[in-house]
């Protein structure tokens, strides 16, 4: 699922991908170990479909699950 998720991602079939970035968060549980990856690739879904704020809140959930990494992004593109 996430896979495909991804290559969704790359192919700009952003819908798509945001769709299939829910469901892998069903499997991996929305706290499990991948899913603050998840839930990243997701923002990146919902931005590039302009829905800033369904994005930050992506981008808020991987950084509270140890996306650790994201700070910089949530800083530039989130307000506070």
């Amino acid at each position: 699922m996430y896979n495909e998720a991804i290559q969704a991602l790359k192919q700009k079939k952003y819908k798509k991908a945001e769709e299939l970035f829910i469901k892998a968060l069903e499997l991996f549980g929305l706290t499990g170990v991948g899913s603050s990856h998840v839930y990243f690739n997701s923002a990146l879904a919902r931005m590039k479909q302009g829905n800033e704020s369904l994005a930050c809140g992506d981008f808020r959930r991987a950084r509270k699950i140890g996306y650790a990494e994201i700070d910089k992004t949530i800083k530039e593109i989130c307000p506070k």
